[in-house]
């Protein structure tokens, strides 16, 4: 097998991932019986959409296309060019689900369903990539049993909000739990989620203790009292000298930074311009909301543009530290738009070349769709390829 036919086996399988980043589980069904699975290679069996195994989606997801050109949004949602297939659920169990023989998970507790992205149910990932693909293969080390991982301790990103602190008990401490706190490490400490007031030996073991994995990017992840006492007894701590104050309802989320709508229609319109030329006004169709990405070093990318009688659709990656880490698909829609151009048709041209611009006449001698190049033969019989910018004139890019 040659290196370039093992890249594109490699691409497509990693255009075909999918995994759960949170809590919950594929909900699938697969010779009658309903089975659950964290993460896998979709395909297309009988019509509807399933797992390498022969799982299929519940609810059924029909689909007979490649799976390489589906749309997965964080949120589940399934989409094609556009138009939208079904929605993945998720299933959350109280304990954890037994893998079986085949490689799918089941449990007899009933599960409860929710959509990703509610609560600690988690978010959809897809088609993530070469470099996913290859890390994932990577054999990893194995920690010994009696390696122990130190946490890395972080004060939270803000703390804007007063917290109440209770008051602590003889040679103890007490313990007042944020009601939102945002961290960026993979774990998190109850230093990094708590204000603790009392004994300042006891507090420094107590603020390295870790409470639990910090969720995905755009997820909440609720603290509930029994755990936090739990990993507290755990690392050894007596609960008589602690006194913990949780409001309702407290999360933890991972820090994120913001991609707006505005975000990615000025990436996707400087991208076709550049490549178009100006034709008309470029504008989002329809908003889809902000999206949150992890902290680090961000950029948005076009990595598709098919143009149609309204606009363009574009499929712009956002990038942090240089990696893929979402995509969306979004429409433009054209406006001011002026008459096309006719073969035979007499025009301005203008030519740019660096800072320098000449403005010289000719014919337009073949046109194509509009936003498509056009080419003009000059008064000397010399053909130029540029881009309409007016009811009767051409910009061509020396």
């Amino acid at each position: 097998m040659t290196l370039c036919t093992l890249s594109l086996l490699l691409a497509a399988n990693a255009n075909s991932q999918i995994r759960v980043d949170g809590e919950g589980y594929l909900r699938l069904v697969r010779e009658g019986r309903v089975v659950f699975a964290r993460s896998g290679s979709l395909t297309v069996s009988a019509g509807k959409l399933a797992l390498e195994g022969g799982a299929t989606f519940l609810p059924a997801i029909s689909y007979s296309g490649d799976v390489s050109q589906l749309e997965i949004g964080l949120d589940g949602t399934v989409s094609a060019h556009g138009a939208k297939l079904g929605q993945i659920v998720l299933g959350v169990f109280a304990s954890q689900p037994s893998q079986q023989p085949s490689g799918f998970y089941a449990s007899p507790d009933r599960p409860s369903l929710a959509n990703p992205g509610e609560g600690t149910t988690g978010v959809i990932r897809f088609g993530e990539g070469k470099a996913a693909v290859l890390a994932a293969s990577k054999p990893q080390p194995q920690p010994s049993a009696t390696l122990k991982r130190e946490p890395v301790v972080k004060e939270p990103l803000a703390n804007a909000e007063s917290v109440a602190v209770p008051v602590p008990p003889t040679s103890g401490v007490g313990i007042g739990i944020r009601r939102q706190s945002q961290v960026q490490t993979d774990y998190f400490t109850l230093g990094q989620i708590a204000v603790l007031k009392g004994d300042s030996k006891l507090i420094q073991m107590l603020q390295t203790i870790e409470i639990g994995d910090t969720p995905a990017v755009g997820v909440l992840r609720r603290l509930d009292l029994a755990r936090i006492n739990a990993r507290l007894r755990g690392a050894g701590i007596d609960l008589n000298r602690v006194r913990i104050g949780l409001p309702e309802n407290a999360t933890v989320t991972r820090a994120g930074q913001i991609v707006t709508d505005a975000d990615f229609e000025a990436t996707a319109v400087q991208a076709l311009e550049e490549k178009f030329g100006r034709y008309g006004t470029l504008k989002l169709d329809r908003g889809q909301g902000s999206l949150t990405v992890p902290i680090g070093e961000r950029s948005l990318r076009v990595e598709d543009a098919t143009p149609n009688a309204q606009g363009f659709r574009v499929t712009v990656a956002v990038l942090v530290e240089g990696a893929v880490v979402n995509r969306r698909t979004i429409a433009l829609l054209r406006s001011g738009v002026p008459d096309p151009l006719r073969v035979g048709m007499n025009v301005k041209v203008l030519v740019l070349a660096g800072n320098a611009a000449i403005e010289v006449s000719g014919r337009v001698s073949r046109v194509g769709k509009p936003g498509e190049p056009v080419e003009v033969t000059l008064t000397g019989g010399k053909k130029l390829t540029g881009t309409q910018s007016g009811p009767d004139s051409v910009e061509v890019k020396a």
